[in-house]
């Protein structure tokens, strides 16, 4: 039951190895805009927003953060998009 499986990944529940090359499904291409709009609001956040008001500065940390992850995921997992158009 938790010995060595079929494709050779070990015993371990986690093994970043297995992931090498797995492209997940359903993953959205997003724009470098939404990148470069969540650095910029992580940066406004935490050092305008959270020494005014730390409720909503510690809101607004979590929002960019989950912005900047989704992007760091469609970078890394997501469809190669070319803008090149064979003609």
């Amino acid at each position: 039951m938790f010995g060595v499986e079929e494709n050779g990944c070990g015993k371990n529940f986690i093994n970043w190895g297995c992931w090498k090359g797995v492209m997940l499904p359903n993953i959205a291409p997003l724009k470098s805009s939404m990148m470069a709009a969540s650095i910029i609001g992580m940066l406004v956040s935490a050092f305008y927003i959270f020494p005014k008001q730390k409720t909503w500065g510690f809101t607004f940390l979590i929002f960019f953060g989950i912005l900047m992850a989704a992007s760091v995921l469609s970078m890394t997992y997501g469809p190669i998009v070319t803008d090149i158009k064979k003609r």
